[in-house]
């Protein structure tokens, strides 16, 4: 309404008012006086006059021009069709329809206009001869009853997704079903281009106006119309030449500076290459009682129901999205010089409205920030949001919309009802199949209440994930009018029960810790499984006697030299059985390993080295001259698998307790974020972790391919898991084609245990032969990064149809994994794109899993947060000198 009073006081007193007049003037003797006084200064809209169209083609309007430009470059789309179906019972005089449907054909030539490339570059419109609209009529009257209604729900579906040729087509169409003798259903459609909502209101009006004056026989009594679209179309690019335009575009440019290049609500679908619009809309209703209170906030807060709703719809979306930053788009008439008031046409256009959640504001101060803005931003509105965007220059994409792809509406104003002599018309109510921007939410007050409607693409959004967005909403606002001083994060948006029923969900189940440490684990195999293999490494291998004795060797030599509980000793070990004997003696002997990669650059060595105070590092031959060693203790271990390697030393246990709370490895971070931090991880997290892990080799696998380096945590499953239950690890020398062999080993018949990652699979998927499968009934275990549905797709699908395969997530500092997502069957994804994410699952054993929000609180279903995890598996902290704390 404030638009209109602008307009109205614009036309009448040539007063350009400010939408912050208003507020800062509510009393109406106050707005008078203000504008009596700004009366002289003002600036006044230049007149808009009719324009000669003899032999003259005409310019398009900004809008006009955007609309034109997509439709061209998509080759025809239904995305701007504005369709509606009407159902007409009574004395239909199909005579006096059309001669209303031809009649608005004259008054407005938008309605014949078409839009042609003049010697293939500059677009024009041509205004057409007046013609009768075509109606296509079709009989469904003897069809039953239900086949009835499936004709008309698909002749509607058909009509709203056919497109317009807008170089030769009129652009309103019409078809006409007939029921039966007193039963008709009326498709309208029309293009964008011509019309927008305002446009709907005029041609309903005059539509009754010249149906009615048929029936009677009386002439129509509507006004002449003194201008038309392409006159106001002609004036629109005239005005955009003056000043105006340059301090429009300041604004704007510095209004959005740094503005995100595209939203980040999560996507269940994943986002298309490019565009397609297909939608569908969800309908919700705000009863009553939430109405008034969020009318009487408005009135207290000095603000409009928009600005409250609007408000409220960006700090969902922030909760929703994570982000601080929230750009939405929102419809404004576009009809300022008041003499277009009357005309059917395209003068709606977009503004944007940006707000910032930082800080953590309250309902209040965000609404006070927001009404300034919003004030603002229609203050501004004049520029068309084509040439906004031209004066931005954001990247384009074809996959989403520059500048906003999420739309607000509020429709508080009287809507205009169809009432026919001797008809009773209803709407027929038709599903959305068309999406304009990726979600568009329009709140129509009526009857008291408030109809939201959520148009959304259903490339990215599932009905189900509206669903939940259109409850927390209604949650929001209902705690937003309970208490709007409270920070809008802090409203909760979702019920106790849902929330206790949320963190089961993700949370695993109670399960009993199978050993206090691994080592416990190790030795009660060493007792029953002593002449079994353990471990093989290409041509030599060891038991489980064998492996325990030298590692024991090992460990009363580390403690002859000084290491002791709390020592840290380095490993800079390649896969191999010696590397495996240096493990476990390091652990028995009361230390804690921190590995090393000799790969890793000489930098790194001397950092981790001098943070982890390492005392003693077990390495190689070859590798001696890579590390920076200089000062610490080593012993080479290329003979560890000789008789005379240690042979000094006891093969019998040391006297030494390892208990859960001690330290067992240290794993150093990339440090990509800054310098890499030591991550130190207690036997107990070990054995916690490796307890849960038996389950991946269940009751038919007995054997592991460890393939990946010692400094990355996802080597822990294969490496150890095996061992505690009596099977064999095989570790890939790291000499040869390491990739090969995997991919032997996964197309072989021996169910095997494997952890991978996804990059690695797919390197594996381009390496081997297409043709090739295996029936085997592996176990792979999939983490270290994203992994994506498309990959799933083609392991389970094409290659390892029996496998059973397991996204496993967890930072290093959960101790591996803190959560998996097992997959024995494709069926549960068969919704997803092949870019989607594999779900991360439900916590492992014993372990919490809670999605946080701002302030530490839980986030509700569908709102982002980052993943907290409590449990058994927690870490102990950072090393001392990297200057973490132990939790």
């Amino acid at each position: 309404m404030s638009i209109r009073l602008v307009a109205e006081v614009r036309s009448h007193c040539q007063v350009a008012l400010p939408i912050k007049a208003i507020f800062d003037h509510p009393r109406l003797s106050e707005l008078a006086a203000y504008i009596a006084e700004q009366a002289p200064s003002a600036e006044r809209l230049p007149p808009i006059t009719a324009v000669n169209r003899t032999g003259e083609a005409l310019p398009l309007s900004s809008s006009q021009y955007r609309l034109w430009l997509v439709d061209h470059l998509g080759g025809g789309s239904a995305q701007y069709n504005i369709f509606s179906a009407l159902q007409l019972r009574g004395e239909l005089n199909r005579e006096a329809l059309q001669h209303a449907l031809t009649g608005l054909l004259s008054r407005h030539e938008v309605l014949r206009t078409v839009y042609v490339a003049l010697d293939g570059e500059q677009v024009m419109q041509v205004v057409g001869p007046v013609v009768e609209v075509p109606v296509d009529v079709e009989s469904l009257a003897d069809l039953p009853e239900q086949e009835q209604a499936d004709a008309v729900l698909l002749a509607g579906q058909e009509e709203a997704i056919k497109p317009f040729d807008l170089s030769q087509d009129l652009m309103l169409r019409v078809k006409l079903l007939a029921l039966d003798a007193q039963t008709h259903v009326v498709l309208l459609t029309v293009h964008h281009i011509a019309a927008d909502g305002w446009s709907l209101g005029v041609l309903v009006k005059e539509f009754v106006a010249l149906y009615d004056s048929y029936v009677r026989g009386e002439a129509p009594t509507l006004p002449a119309l003194t201008i038309q679209y392409a006159d106001y179309a002609h004036w629109q690019q005239a005005w955009l030449k003056g000043p105006t335009r340059s301090a429009l575009e300041a604004y704007w440019v510095e209004q959005l500076s740094g503005i995100p290049q595209v939203h980040s609500l999560p996507l269940e679908q994943g986002r298309p290459a490019q565009q397609r619009h297909h939608g569908a809309s969800y309908q919700q209703t705000l009863p009553a009682t939430l109405s008034q209170g969020l009318n009487g906030l408005a009135q207290a807060s000095e603000a409009t129901l928009f600005m409250v709703m609007e408000t409220a719809f960006a700090a969902l979306l922030s909760r929703l999205s994570g982000e601080d930053d929230i750009v939405v788009g929102t419809a404004v008439a576009g009809r300022e010089p008041l003499e277009v008031a009357p005309l059917i046409g395209f003068f709606v256009n977009s503004v944007v409205l940006r707000s910032d959640l930082s800080g953590a504001p309250s309902f209040d101060d965000l609404l006070a920030r927001n009404k300034l803005m919003i004030m603002d931003a229609y203050e501004h509105q004049g520029l068309p949001f084509e040439l906004l965007v031209e004066a931005l220059q954001p990247e384009r994409s074809l996959s989403h919309d520059p500048v906003f792809q999420i739309v607000f509406g509020l429709n508080n104003t009287d809507s205009h009802s169809l009432s026919l002599p001797n008809l009773e018309v209803t709407t027929v109510n038709t599903p959305q199949q068309t999406a304009k921007v990726e979600l568009e939410l329009n709140v129509v007050e009526f009857a008291g209440e408030l109809h939201v409607s959520w148009t959304f693409n259903t490339d990215l959004f599932s009905r189900e994930q509206i669903a939940e967005y259109a409850q927390s909403y209604e949650r929001l606002l209902r705690g937003i009018v309970a208490s709007p001083s409270r920070a809008v994060h802090a409203h909760p948006l979702q019920t106790e029960e849902e929330r206790v029923a949320q963190c089961r969900a993700l949370s695993g189940e109670p399960s009993a810790v199978l050993w206090p440490t691994m080592l416990s684990g190790w030795s009660a195999q060493v007792l029953s499984r002593g002449t079994s293999m353990a471990a093989e490494s290409g041509e030599a291998s060891l038991s489980y006697a064998e492996l325990d004795a030298r590692s024991n060797q090992l460990a009363h030599y580390l403690l002859e030299m000084g290491v002791s509980q709390g020592s840290r000793v380095g490993i800079a070990l390649g896969r191999g059985l010696s590397q495996l004997i240096g493990l476990l003696g390091v652990m028995k002997s009361g230390a804690s390993y921190v590995a090393l990669e000799p790969e890793h650059p000489r930098e790194r060595h001397e950092y981790v080295l001098k943070d982890a105070g390492v005392e003693l590092v077990l390495v190689s031959e070859s590798v001696l001259g890579r590390l920076p060693l200089s000062g610490v203790d080593v012993l080479l271990m290329d003979d560890a698998l000789s008789d005379d390697w240690l042979s000094d030393w006891s093969r019998t246990s040391v006297d030494v307790t390892v208990s859960g709370e001690d330290e067992a490895y240290v794993l150093y971070t990339s440090g990509s974020t800054g310098r890499p931090k030591g991550v130190r991880i207690s036997h107990g997290g070990l054995s916690h972790y490796l307890s849960h892990a038996q389950s991946y080799l269940g009751d038919s696998i007995e054997r592991s391919v460890v393939s990946s380096p010692l400094c990355f945590d996802a080597t822990i499953t294969t490496l150890y898991a095996p061992l505690l239950s009596g099977g064999t690890v095989e570790l890939l020398p790291e000499e040869g084609d390491v990739l090969s062999a995997l991919g032997e080993r996964l197309m072989g018949e021996e169910a095997c245990l494997f952890k991978i990652t996804p990059a690695h699979l797919t390197a594996l998927s381009h390496g081997l032969d297409r043709e090739a499968r295996s029936d085997a009934k592996h176990c792979v275990v999939v983490g270290g990064e994203q992994w994506h549905v498309g990959s799933l797709r083609h392991w389970k699908g094409e290659r390892l149809a029996h496998a059973t395969f397991v996204n496993e997530y967890g930072p290093t500092e959960t101790v591996v994994g803190c959560s998996e997502y097992r997959v024995t069957s494709l069926s549960a994804l068969s919704s997803l794109p092949d870019s989607a994410g594999v779900p991360i699952g439900r916590g492992i054993a014993n372990t919490q899993l809670y999605i946080q929000g701002e302030g530490r609180r839980e986030s509700t279903a569908g709102e982002c947060g980052r993943v907290v995890h409590s449990g058994s598996g927690s870490w102990l902290g950072l090393c001392e000198r990297a200057g973490g704390v132990g939790i």
